[in-house]
């Protein structure tokens, strides 16, 4: 770990050298065959309709290291599964969501006809599921088509290696314009 927090992080680098005009970034990722847009030291008004949401980001081990938030919980068919003391860190790399194996589990008791077949959770390929990620009292639906990947139909939530630290994807960060 010491390795990745010697090392210079892009941004805080182009901030250094007021190489941007602000010291934040944008994202926006389609689901469609659209190109996604990375906005460095701006954001593209262009690509959402409604006010931004402000949340303050933590430090994960006592530092910045990730783009990390707190989760408030996640609401299933309006259920909210009661996950305290969890933390996100969004991974643009990545087009599922890591849980601990009991997170997943848990999760996965409110996902109509899901099963856990050698170490994939599945779904039925036409799940009508109302999944929300609840960041800052806010909830973020998640769309039914982002809920599923591959012909197989698994689960866009499967198995992580931490209790209490999720890695959040595409599945998530296609439904928002993140700054």
């Amino acid at each position: 770990m010491e390795i990745y927090l010697q090392r210079k992080n892009l941004m805080v680098s182009l901030v250094k050298q007021r190489a941007v005009r602000n010291p934040y970034f944008g994202i926006y990722l389609p689901r469609s065959n659209d190109i996604g847009i990375l906005t460095l030291g701006d954001i593209d008004t262009t690509k959402f309709i409604v006010n931004l949401n402000y949340n303050n980001v933590p430090t994960l081990y006592g530092k910045y290291m990730f783009w990390v938030l707190d989760v408030d919980d996640i609401s299933i068919n309006g259920n909210k599964l009661d996950f305290k003391n969890r933390q996100a860190i969004f991974d643009t790399g990545s087009n599922i969501v890591f849980m601990s194996d009991d997170d997943a589990a848990t999760y996965h008791k409110f996902i109509n006809g899901s099963s856990f077949n050698d170490g994939i959770y599945t779904v039925p390929c036409n799940t009508t599921d109302q999944v929300a990620y609840i960041f800052g009292g806010v909830s973020y639906i998640i769309d039914q088509s982002d809920l599923v990947t591959g012909s197989d139909c698994s689960f866009s939530v499967q198995l992580g290696n931490n209790d209490n630290i999720w890695i959040i994807g595409d599945i998530f960060l296609r439904n928002v314009y993140s700054v």
